[in-house]
């Protein structure tokens, strides 16, 4: 291989390795990643049916928004009120 090859590979190497870096620490560098009902299902670990219901009884004080008809979860808030539920010793009070 010529030289300018090798330098073009190793600079799309280290294009790639720090796209991967960016994804993987995208909260502590403050992106907010929005998720639809079925994705903040899947990571808070409950059904669909349990948030709908949470929401339209208000109950856990869920942080949500409305897009149209759509409901829309941002996973540091997510986050937040996970950890503000979370009971010394680990155990939450879901």
């Amino acid at each position: 291989m010529k030289k300018n090859q090798i330098l073009i590979l190793t600079f799309l190497l280290f294009l790639i390795i720090l796209i991967i870096v960016i994804f993987k620490e995208n909260k502590d560098l403050g992106l907010k990643m929005e998720l639809n009902i079925t994705d903040a299902a899947a990571y808070l670990e409950l059904k669909k049916g349990t948030l709908y219901t949470w929401i339209s009884k208000k109950i856990n004080h869920l942080p949500y928004y409305k897009r149209g008809k759509k409901l829309i979860f941002k996973q540091d808030e997510l986050d937040a009120w996970q950890n503000a539920r979370t009971i010394k010793g680990g155990t939450s009070t879901k």
